[in-house]
Parts: C-alpha cells; structure tokens; sequence
C-alpha cells in the first residue's frame, strides 16, 4: 500500500472514490455536474494553500482517501490564527475496511496540516467513522446549525 498526497494524474479517480462516498450517504441531484466541479476546483486548488489530499493506492487503484479544505477567519478564543481545516470524504472502499488506511491517512494529513499552522479541524462524521476521529484525539462539538442560501 502507497499513501501519498494526490498528484494532478489522480484527480479523475479521486474524484470517482469522491462520488462513490457522497452517492452512499446521500442523493447527487446532478452527478455529472458534481463531477465536474469537483474536478475543478481540484485542479484550481491542489497546489495551493487551501486545499490537502492524501489517498493510499493498491496495485494503482486509490481505495481509500481524505481531503482538508482549510479556510480563515477573524481569530477564535478556541482558534487564535483563524486558520481552520474541514475533514471531508474520508473513504475506504469495503475490501480494504478496518486495516487502518482511513487513520494513516488522517494522521499524514494532520502532521501536514501543523506544518501549515492550522489550527483547528472540523467535521462531520458518519456514526461508521465516529470511532475512527475519536480515537484519532477528535472531540464532539454541539450547539452547531446551518443556513443554507
């Protein structure tokens, strides 16, 4: 198994492991538009400062996979830079499951994300992944809502 950060001769698979994720969890109105601006922006933005993908390969296959955007804000009492990162779409396809790949990955992309100042990293779990952040040192948040324009 190689993990690595994704490379520009990636994103088309990264980008069908992405799809395979979001379609398991939820409905993709428009898959083909999805696909497309997620190949967009990925292109836009892997080698910039905003944007950390890692994914582990299997004879040239990605199987499993994890993204951080990372934004700023005014400082926080709980985040003094601003600096924050979201954990999106961490996945494993089902045959590599429970061999650890998610939390390998997870802590290459946190050992980045340091390196970067972040400060803090959200996200939103699935009750499967809820085990795997806790046991990676990630803490439960309440009192959040969203407004969606």
């Amino acid at each position: 198994m190689e993990y690595k950060k994704l490379e520009l001769s990636d994103i088309d698979a990264f980008v069908e492991n992405r799809i395979e994720f979001v379609t398991s969890i939820r409905n993709i109105e428009n898959i083909d538009l999805f696909r497309e601006k997620t190949i967009q922006y990925i292109k836009k933005h892997i080698n910039s400062d905003n944007l950390i993908i890692y994914v582990a390969v299997d004879n040239k296959k990605i199987v499993s996979s994890c993204m951080l955007c990372i934004f700023e804000t005014i400082p926080l009492p709980s985040n003094y830079n601003g600096k924050t990162g979201e954990l999106l779409n961490v996945y494993t396809k089902q045959a590599y499951r429970r061999q650890g790949h998610s939390a390998n990955l997870i802590k290459l992309l946190i050992g980045e994300a340091k390196l970067k100042g972040i400060s803090k990293i959200v996200l939103d779990y699935t009750d499967e992944g809820y085990s795997l952040y806790k046991s990676l040192g990630f803490k439960d948040l309440d009192r959040k809502m969203e407004y969606r324009l």
